[in-house]
């Protein structure tokens, strides 16, 4: 359970350790990161300033996802070698959600194209523990 309790949390640790990295390593993923850290605070200054939310069932799925992907790698961590089939399963299926995010954003589409990116560089910080998990090699 502790090990369950500890990849929900990591996963937002984690994505934060990568943006603030992004200033001190010339890393692609971490300036990604970074991109992602900042479109989501647009998107939550847009929302206050015009007072229109994207769809937030499925922005909250969004992070659902990339938490049910690190919590299933934990669970299995070591005893999947070949974990491309779940890690392109949940590629798909997240990428679905924030298309259906960025079309149900009538009001404030800007707003879900925003969270849309954050929501796929969180998605990719969760594929990266994922990986990682599932075969038991850790950076």
């Amino acid at each position: 359970m502790q090990i369950v309790l500890w990849a929900l949390l990591g996963l937002p640790m984690w994505y934060v350790s990568m943006v603030r990295a992004a200033s001190f390593t010339g890393d692609i993923a971490a300036y990604l990161t970074l991109t992602g850290a900042f479109t989501f605070w647009l998107a939550v200054i847009l929302v206050l300033v015009r007072r229109k939310l994207p769809d937030l069932t499925t922005a909250a799925l969004t992070i659902v996802l990339s938490h049910a992907l690190v919590v299933l790698a934990t669970i299995l961590r070591g005893q999947v070698m070949e974990p491309g089939w779940i890690l392109l399963t949940f590629a798909g299926l997240q990428l679905l959600v924030i298309a259906v995010l960025i079309w149900r954003s009538h009001a404030n589409r800007l707003a879900g194209v925003l969270f849309g990116w954050f929501a796929a560089t969180y998605g990719g910080v969760a594929w990266i523990l994922a990986a990682m998990s599932f075969t038991n090699s850790w950076l």
